[in-house]
């Protein structure tokens, strides 16, 4: 069980006080996306590949078990993974997630269009179709996001 994965950089909202007043409201998906690919395991491993390197662990109900702690790198990938599997609760399989690269602009420098948040609602969509559950992905990546930038 294998899936090609996509999601845009940024979302862009206007007339969002049309929840206030009623009206129409209008959500734009913008490029450059993140790419990522993942793949079920018949074994409880997790492999994460992004740029940086890999990072590997064993699936429990409480989270990842990672076999060391866990790069800057990796963090939002890591603890949207943690956040998937405690919604699942119970054993499971693992799976490998890569992550593609993100944009970069003239001169190699990063963009700046929301990697960490595409990487986390990737990394969601990816756990919730190897694991077959129904959580709602945007809310676990929501609150997974939260929790790597301290609570923001």
């Amino acid at each position: 069980m294998e899936r090609a994965l996509s999601a845009p950089g940024k979302l862009f909202v206007s007339g969002e006080y049309a929840v206030l007043w009623g009206g129409v409201s209008r959500v734009a998906a913008v490029a450059p996306r993140t790419a990522a690919y993942v793949r079920r395991r018949q074994d409880s491993r997790v492999h994460i590949c992004l740029e940086e390197g890999t990072l590997q662990g064993l699936t429990t109900p409480r989270g990842v078990k990672w076999e060391r702690d866990v790069p800057a790198g990796f963090s939002f990938v890591a603890l949207t993974l943690d956040e998937a599997l405690r919604a699942h609760g119970r054993p499971s399989v693992g799976l490998d997630l890569a992550v593609a690269p993100g944009a970069t602009g003239p001169g190699g420098h990063k963009l700046g269009l929301g990697g960490s948040a595409s990487a986390s609602v990737l990394a969601a969509e990816g756990a919730r179709f190897v694991l077959e559950e129904k959580f709602d992905v945007l809310k676990l990546a929501l609150v997974s996001h939260a929790m790597g930038q301290g609570g923001k």
